[in-house]
């Protein structure tokens, strides 16, 4: 295309049919354009330039661009698929400090699980996981972290202990947190009272 030609950027979304005008540009001298779209929503779009018939030229369109936008959201956002002897929380506190849509464990259960199907649509998972400032101070508690059946990390905590865990979620469908409490007063049967935590645990994903 000669210098000044215009060229049409079109968009679709996958679950549009037809194209959509995402915006115009110019040719610069060097047979270049520039064009920047504002992003607003995380989702999977394609992208398209389209140029007019002139000088001889037929008019066309280029290959299609697939792009994906990624953004955090908490875990507790997404639906747990199955859950025994532990759910989800607006507010806790581990040693002192409060986190916000959060997951914890029963406090009168020696074991628990929380799981949730990420679809492979997500990359990165953040967040710290503990004891929750309501466990007694005689218990321990074991937490590990899975994705598909891999456990990735684990580790034991006593009241106010915890740590900041981060992963690489890519092509992974499920994440699971499996967990255990110890209790050096409690009776073989009865080992609670350690409520474990994972304080508002993110996900990069793309929906």
């Amino acid at each position: 295309l000669r210098p000044g030609a215009k060229v049409r950027i079109e968009k679709r979304y996958d679950e549009d049919e037809k194209w959509k005008l995402a915006g115009k540009a110019v040719i610069n001298k060097k047979g270049k354009f520039k064009f920047t779209d504002e992003v607003d929503s995380v989702r999977h779009r394609l992208y398209r330039v389209v140029k007019s018939a002139g000088d001889n030229r037929t008019k066309g369109k280029s290959k299609n661009l697939d792009v994906t936008v990624y953004g955090w959201r908490y875990l507790t956002s997404l639906s747990p698929v199955a859950a025994t002897g532990t759910g989800e929380t607006s507010s806790l506190k581990i040693n002192g400090n409060a986190y916000e849509q959060s997951v914890q464990g029963n406090a009168y259960g020696n074991a628990g699980s929380i799981a949730y199907n990420i679809d492979r649509k997500c990359k990165r998972f953040e967040g710290r996981v503990g004891l929750s400032d309501t466990s007694e101070i005689t218990a321990t508690g074991t937490i590990t972290l899975k994705a598909d059946a891999t456990s990735f990390y684990t580790n034991s905590f006593s009241l106010t202990q915890s740590a900041s865990v981060a992963r690489d979620v890519t092509n992974v469908f499920r994440l699971t947190v499996d967990w255990t409490s110890s209790n050096t007063e409690g009776t073989e049967l009865d080992q609670s009272g350690a409520v474990i935590a994972v304080g508002s645990p993110r996900l990069l994903c793309s929906f």
